[in-house]
């Protein structure tokens, strides 16, 4: 879909290439990343970072199952969550959530990892009941809820490292993140 230039605060490189957060009042870019192989090229003679070239293989990633069944999270139960595809020899899943109490000034998140081929997870009790009830905030569409679930395909394989002159090592990788709007209750 073209090249991109990336943003650097000197120690990363980083751009969200399409795709973002659901219910907000900004309209969201179309996805600009499909699967295929990209090629990362940066660093120039004599600067900081000497020149460099990384190559990786993105894929579809994993497909979230149980997504559109999943509108509230009940911090009173475990919560599973189910997926199919992804690649085990290049990636794993992670699996988040946040929510946020505005009106009692507090917010909570967690993040847990599972191995592409265990096809499933499940967030126990004990982790969403720290979680606030979730409550809504300004710039949010109306009705819309404002906690945050998702499941995310990274990527670990060892072909994302590279290096380059002026840097101990480098590594190229993806995220492909699956989010959807849920009510912490």
């Amino acid at each position: 879909n073209g090249v991109k230039t990336l943003d650097s605060d000197r120690s990363n490189y980083e751009a969200d290439l399409g795709g973002g957060l659901p219910g907000g009042e900004e309209a969201v870019p179309p996805v600009y990343l499909t699967p295929g192989t990209y090629t990362l090229r940066g660093g120039a003679e004599g600067e900081e970072v000497g020149p460099f070239t990384a190559t990786i293989e993105l894929t579809t990633g994993v497909t979230w199952q149980n997504q559109a069944q999943i509108s509230a999270v009940r911090r009173d139960q475990d919560l599973t969550l189910t997926w199919t595809g992804g690649d085990a020899s290049k990636e794993f899943v992670l699996i988040s959530g946040q929510s946020v109490n505005k009106d009692i000034g507090l917010g909570g998140s967690f993040v847990c990892a599972a191995p592409v081929e265990a096809r499933g997870f499940t967030v126990p009790i004990r982790i969403l009941r720290l979680l606030p009830r979730s409550s809504g905030w300004p710039g949010w569409s109306a009705g819309n809820p404002t906690g945050l679930l998702s499941v995310e395909t990274g990527s670990w394989s060892a072909r994302g490292r590279f290096s380059a002159p002026g840097i101990d090592g480098g590594y190229f990788g993806y995220w492909n993140r699956l989010i959807r709007n849920v009510d912490y209750r």
